[in-house]
């Protein structure tokens, strides 16, 4: 008995998510003291995460705080925000939107971790991604 083909549409989800596992696990190399990463849409659906955090806690987090932070920058007058890191006694926080798309990336470090090295390798892997997610978003 052979095994019945993939439908396409199955396909290219996995190959989608092996492609973004695949960049979030290159953020290891890149940041020694990663612990938690994820992928989600603009409203805080998880695509992808890898590390300590729950996906969906982390992906809604992400995208809540991203867009309660416009909300407040739009009374201000003072545009959107593109990316926003924090700092707390875990570790620091960076998020960022990835390129103009309604996707975002969330990345926790411990606390030895400079924050500017888990900035470098969120806005490197954010610009390795947008193509992949690029394909996602309707024209």
């Amino acid at each position: 008995m052979s095994a019945s083909p993939v439908p396409a549409h199955l396909a290219e989800g996995l190959s989608l998510e092996l492609r973004l596992h695949g960049e979030l696990r290159r953020l290891h190399e890149l940041c020694d003291g990663l612990q938690s990463a994820a992928v989600a849409t603009d409203d805080g659906l998880a695509l992808c995460s890898l590390g300590s955090l729950l996906p969906d806690t982390a992906s809604a987090t992400a995208a809540f705080l991203i867009n309660e932070l416009n909300t407040h920058l739009g009374v201000l007058r003072a545009g959107s925000a593109r990316e926003v890191a924090v700092w707390t006694d875990a570790g620091p926080w960076y998020m960022a939107r990835i390129s103009s798309l309604p996707y975002v990336i969330a990345l926790l470090a411990g606390p030895m971790v400079p924050v500017a090295v888990l900035r470098h390798a969120g806005a490197l892997v954010a610009n390795r991604l947008a193509p992949t997610l690029a394909s996602l978003t309707p024209t």
